[in-house]
């Protein structure tokens, strides 16, 4: 005959007293006049500090946009004289300027921020 299992032991963790820390009175909590003056003073100190907006500075931005816009038509066009004529390639070419003219658009006037 096998003899019987042991019970399993149980496993606690032993008794620990608690050690009580921070036991100091709170501090009373401002009341809704004091919140609001101490509010309206910082926003006093932080609109002094705000930096004076100056009136936009001319870009380059224009003249750069159409330099590209004419050197990518220019180069579509080299491509449309060099390239023999069919079907595809016209179709082709009608899809580069519409493409890049779209394209060169948005880049400037939305993506880039003014330089």
């Amino acid at each position: 005959m096998t003899e019987p299992e042991p019970t399993p032991k149980k496993l606690t963790f032993k008794a620990r007293p608690i050690d009580r820390v921070n036991t100091a009175s709170k501090p009373a909590a401002p009341s809704v006049e004091e919140i609001l003056r101490m509010n309206l003073e910082r926003q006093k100190a932080a609109e002094s500090a705000v930096p004076i907006i100056r009136k936009d500075r001319r870009t380059r931005r224009t003249l750069d946009f159409w330099l590209s816009m004419a050197g990518a038509n220019l180069l579509g066009l080299t491509a449309a004289f060099l390239i023999p004529f069919n079907p595809v390639t016209t179709i082709f070419l009608l899809g580069y300027f519409v493409m890049i003219n779209v394209v060169l658009v948005w880049i400037f006037f939305f993506i880039l921020d003014k330089y």
